[in-house]
C-alpha cells in the first residue's frame, strides 16, 4: 500500500504562473502536504521547470523561486523543511518541441511551466 502511494506522488505535477501556484497547482499540493505529513520519513524534490522564452538565466531563478514557493506552502501545511528539497531547473527541460527559435502558441510554452514531484529518499 504504501508503494501505491508513493508511485502517485511520483507523477504529480503542480503548475504555476509566474512564480505563483495556480489554484490547481494549490489542490495539488495539498494532497501533497497529507501525505507527508502522514509519512515524515519520506523526501520529495520539487522540481521546477519554465518554458523558454525570456532570458534563461532569470527562467532559472524563475524556476528556484517557484520551488521554493511550493517549499513555503507545504511548510505553511506543516510540512517539516527537511521533507523537501526545492530545485530550479530553469528551461533545460522542456517537455515539448517549444525550445529558442521555435514557434510554439503560449498555451505550449505554459505546459513546461511545472513542478515535478520526485520521491528522493526515506530518512532514517
Amino acid at each position: 500500500m504504501y508503494d501505491a502511494y508513493l508511485n502517485e506522488i511520483g507523477k504529480m505535477v503542480i503548475p504555476y504562473r509566474g512564480n505563483q501556484m495556480t489554484e490547481e497547482g494549490k489542490r495539488v499540493l495539498d494532497k501533497l502536504a497529507g501525505f507527508l505529513l502522514q509519512n515524515p520519513d519520506v523526501v520529495v524534490k520539487l522540481n521546477s521547470h519554465t518554458e523558454a522564452k525570456g532570458n534563461k538565466y532569470q527562467n532559472l531563478d524563475i524556476s528556484q523561486e517557484a520551488a521554493e514557493a511550493a517549499e513555503k506552502y507545504l511548510m505553511m501545511k506543516g510540512v517539516n523543511d527537511e521533507n523537501m528539497i526545492p530545485r530550479g531547473y530553469g528551461e533545460r527541460y522542456l517537455l515539448n518541441k517549444c525550445k529558442r527559435g521555435v514557434y510554439c502558441e503560449q498555451s505550449e510554452h505554459m505546459n513546461n511551466r511545472r513542478i515535478e514531484v520526485v520521491v528522493w529518499k526515506r530518512l532514517n
